[in-house]
């Protein structure tokens, strides 16, 4: 046992193919952020691929935020040598239990921006993983004065989970892999056709995810279970999968002092103006769809849209057929609300946003649609929109957090993360499966946060999701489209958002305490998700069930 902190282990190294210098999704959002926390309680390093090709890492290395190192070594891939080079972090200095390295190969991790995605190789990513486990025993090596035995090797999703195969465990040694989605890719030459996580599972002492609920839905949700993880379904017994919550991506940005209902009202109005300002003066903060609206023309509720555009997963799809049916049944009358996405697109091809970009062209004056996410002026636009709606399909954590920092309540699709983010103002009007999983999360529920919504449960089904994501996203596709019987779960998702939204619509304008109470409860939702509570249960709930 580590006589100083109690801890059978001494040292806790995670492995992971992302990180915050290259960063494509939530994973290096998590890795900036953990494992310099965990190293207040136990030394902690962080070993990652240098994408030299990357914009942002080359940043860092002009600023020595990146620094070459004397480390070096041979890796053999393929029958073929390579040689590397350690990195290491400059940034993360106050921490004096955190070490972070990067590992730079010629061969290797050439993508540019998106570091799974090498436009020139088209298998970059299977041969830039394995080849970055096969590297983990020489780095270790490398920096073997760096850290203590026993250690935990704590791997991050199916792109580092071979470690567990490459180093087998010991007394010395203990592997957790932790999935921050349901992605998974087939093992190389594998004669019995497994996946990695099909083999690669077994032979970990420690299993986990990033929200207790995403947990549950691997195990027990008809997406997740039977489809998008069905290859896996039978490894989540041995060991168990246990869920940890990630913490706050973001800190709090609104006042969150103001407690007086017609202040917060006022603060609420005073962003509108200053990001109106903005929309009316900056001639680069153009919609690219829409028009550019005045957004202090009337009260109407601002409805925001934000974050990666992924097609499979985010439902902005969905989103955009709910308001384009409520515009509708509205248009003879003043439309009764204003609709901004800000979306990240997945790929330099547009055509993923056409049921927006149609949206936006009918009702110009209510809708503006930008395919990116402002690199200035996006936190006003957060704090300025009255309601933040999250429509995915699913959400292993999700962002509903990010939202009450900005002082804005959120409104979601009932799964994972979402539904222990938000506290649903509508409980009442959700299925009975729905309440029972939100009862598990939130003890108050006089105090809401948000909206939640959920599909009826008869669409549910294996056959109907399949359908659903069998979708050719690489078409143009109208948000004026028919309903589709043979595509049920899309249609009841959006029937079910559209009642959601003119109830809030309703709600907002009849009662703006109850609105504004939403605001103060979310921030105090908010504070209780942090990185310190995560890396205290990954101390108590994962590593310390291994030894």
């Amino acid at each position: 046992m580590n006589e100083k902190n109690g801890l059978h282990y001494k040292t806790v190294i995670f492995i992971s193919f992302e990180n915050h210098y290259a960063p494509q999704g939530g994973l290096a959002a998590v890795m900036k952020r953990l494992p310099p926390i965990m190293s207040k309680s136990v030394k902690t390093l962080l070993i990652t691929p240098l994408f030299i090709n990357n914009k942002k890492t080359r940043q860092a290395i002009d600023s020595n935020l990146l620094i070459p190192t004397d480390l070096k070594g041979q890796v053999i891939y393929k029958g073929f040598k390579h040689d590397i080079t350690l990195f290491r972090s400059t940034e993360f200095s106050k921490y004096e239990n955190y070490e972070l390295y990067l590992v730079r190969c010629d061969n290797f991790f050439l993508s540019g921006e998106d570091p799974y995605n090498d436009k020139w190789r088209f298998d970059s990513l299977i041969h830039d993983s394995y080849f970055f486990t096969k590297s983990i025993p020489v780095v270790l090596n490398l920096i073997k004065n760096k850290y203590d035995h026993p250690i935990i090797l704590n791997l991050q999703d199916w792109e580092t989970a071979l470690v567990a195969d490459i180093i087998p465990s010991s007394s010395n040694i203990k592997h957790v892999l932790t999935l921050h989605n349901p992605y998974d890719e087939y093992l190389p030459n594998d004669p019995q056709g497994r996946t990695i996580l099909q083999f690669t599972i077994p032979k970990i002492q420690a299993f986990s995810t990033v929200s207790e609920h995403f947990a549950y839905e691997l195990q027990n949700d008809v997406l997740q279970n039977n489809i998008l993880s069905r290859r896996i379904k039978n490894e989540f017994q041995l060991p168990k999968l246990i869920g940890i919550n990630n913490g706050n991506f973001t800190s709090i940005s609104f006042p969150d002092k103001i407690l007086d209902h017609d202040n917060i009202l006022s603060e609420k109005l005073e962003n509108r103006k200053k990001f109106n300002d903005i929309l009316d003066k900056r001639e680069e903060i153009i919609p690219k769809w829409g028009n550019t609206i005045d957004l202090m023309r009337n009260n109407n509720p601002i409805f925001l849209f934000f974050g990666r555009h992924d097609p499979l997963q985010k439902g902005f799809d969905v989103a955009a057929a709910a308001v384009y049916n409520l515009f509708k049944k509205k248009q003879n009358s003043i439309i009764p609300a204003f609709i901004i996405f800000s979306l990240i697109p997945s790929s330099k091809d547009l055509i993923h946003f056409s049921p927006m970009e149609e949206l936006a062209s009918e009702f110009s004056d209510n809708v503006m649609v930008f395919p990116n996410r402002f690199s200035e002026g996006f936190e006003l636009l957060m704090k300025s929109a009255n309601y933040v709606i999250m429509p995915s399909y699913y959400e292993p954590f999700g962002a509903a957090n990010e939202g009450y920092a900005s002082g804005t309540p959120v409104i979601g699709r009932a799964t994972g993360g979402l539904i222990q983010q938000v506290c649903p103002k509508n409980f009442e009007s959700l299925p009975e499966k729905i309440k029972e999983y939100i009862s598990w999360y939130h003890d108050d529920l006089t105090k809401p946060t948000g909206y939640l919504y959920r599909e009826h449960f008869s669409t549910e089904t294996m056959e109907n999701w399949q359908y659903l994501l069998s979708t050719d996203f690489s078409k143009r596709r109208s948000v004026k489209e028919p309903v589709d019987w043979r595509n049920p779960v899309f249609w009841s998702m959006v029937a079910e958002l559209e009642k959601v939204l003119e109830s809030v619509i309703n709600d907002y304008k009849s009662d703006k305490e109850s609105y504004s109470s939403m605001i103060i409860n979310g921030i105090n939702l908010f504070r209780k998700f942090s990185w310190e509570i995560s890396a205290q249960k990954y101390r108590t709930d994962l590593y310390d069930i291994v030894w």
